[in-house]
């Protein structure tokens, strides 16, 4: 059964008009050239079956231009009646251009998704093979879980204990000598009757005596004597940061240095002590800073560094040639904390430690320069 469509008459269209302006562009207008009256229904009549039961269309022959992909506006008004006003005519015509346009952005989309969606876990198995892995270190900065305990037959070794920074032989030996604690001055004085300036006088002078004899536990009671017997003056406390010093007391000498400094602030001897007493305790840092304020300079320089150097080698020969090996040990640790462990200097201070009795100490100097490859 085929439904009736309707048709247009079989009569000859009469030709258009001509555009009185001569514009060949104007479509034609077909309701203006048929009446309606001369449209009528016409049922088609179907063409009969071939033999084998196929309708066969001819395919239109191609004239050498390209088939063109949206109607003219003159063809929508061949296929549509000529009884629809120009409006519904470009209405109709927009509504087909816009199904065939979505129908055609469709089929892209799907085109377009279905290779992504099949190529996605590929994509995603190589991003995964291409990310780098995670360095061990960093994995174990980040998180480090305790070791699980062992176990009867777990033999792993166990994580030595970390040796302290002072028994480590890469590391500059400053506490090589051992320190001690000495008697407080209320139990060393001795103080008699008489005037208190006059008594105070020899005790200075005998506190010197002894230091000449070597006998520093004298000379610690004589300058303690002194120093209950009045305020102390800068001998006295200067005296008594030595002798500390000798018997290293470094506590004790640190405080009575101090002292001194409160009184004296511009005392080079007493910046040069403590700079001495604080490379023994391994303060490095502190101890070059009172050894420049001794010399009268606010900040290092290198200039300031090379005259210090120069003058502590001189001064250290001299100590040495005449047998002053105390003053020769101070003099040439200044010297190591400044050159950061010249070595030629190390082996001349285990050359007087050796001289000293202090074997002790010198082995921790030979470990340290045996470390260092010298």
């Amino acid at each position: 059964m085929v439904e009736a469509f309707p048709a247009i008459a079989s009569e000859e269209l009469p030709p258009a008009e001509a555009s009185p302006t001569g514009d060949a562009s104007v479509p034609l207008e077909l309701s203006n050239a048929v009446p309606p009256a001369a449209l009528t229904s016409t049922v088609f009549a179907p063409s009969p079956p071939p033999e084998d039961g196929i309708e066969v269309v001819a395919a239109p022959t191609s004239l050498g231009a390209a088939p063109r992909t949206a109607a003219t506006e003159e063809e929508f008004a061949l296929i549509i009646p000529a009884g629809i006003n120009a409006p519904t005519k470009w209405l109709i015509a927009s509504a087909v251009l816009g199904l065939v346009g979505a129908a055609a952005l469709g089929l892209t989309l799907v085109r377009a998704v279905s290779p992504s969606s099949a190529a996605s876990p590929k994509a995603a198995a190589r991003a995964a093979a291409t990310v780098p892995a995670e360095p061990v270190h960093e994995r174990a900065a980040t998180a480090a879980p305790s070791p699980a305990p062992l176990g009867p037959g777990d033999t792993r070794p166990q994580a030595a204990a970390e040796p302290p920074a002072s028994a480590s032989s890469s590391a500059i030996p400053w506490d090589d000598l051992p320190q001690t604690s000495s008697n407080s001055c209320e139990a060393l004085a001795t103080l008699n009757a008489g005037p208190k300036a006059f008594l105070a006088g020899q005790a200075v002078t005998s506190a010197q005596r002894a230091l000449v004899r070597g006998d520093t536990t004298a000379a610690h009671a004589a300058f303690c004597t002194a120093a209950q017997l009045g305020v102390p003056n800068d001998s006295v406390l200067l005296g008594l940061t030595r002798v500390l010093f000798m018997q290293s007391d470094l506590a004790a000498a640190l405080k009575v240095v101090d002292q001194l400094l409160e009184r004296a602030p511009t005392n080079k001897q007493a910046f040069d002590l403590r700079g001495d007493i604080l490379i023994r305790i391994g303060k490095v840092e502190e101890a070059r800073q009172a050894w420049f304020k001794a010399a009268g300079a606010t900040r290092a320089s290198k200039l300031l560094v090379d005259n210090l150097i120069r003058s502590n080698d001189a001064d250290a020969k001299t100590a040495l040639r005449s047998g002053d090996l105390l003053r020769a040990d101070r003099i040439l640790r200044r010297n190591i904390a400044l050159t950061s462990g010249d070595p030629e200097r190390c082996r001349k201070l285990i050359a007087v430690l050796v001289k000293n009795g202090n074997a002790a100490a010198a082995d921790r100097w030979r470990a340290y320069l045996s470390a260092r490859g010298d």
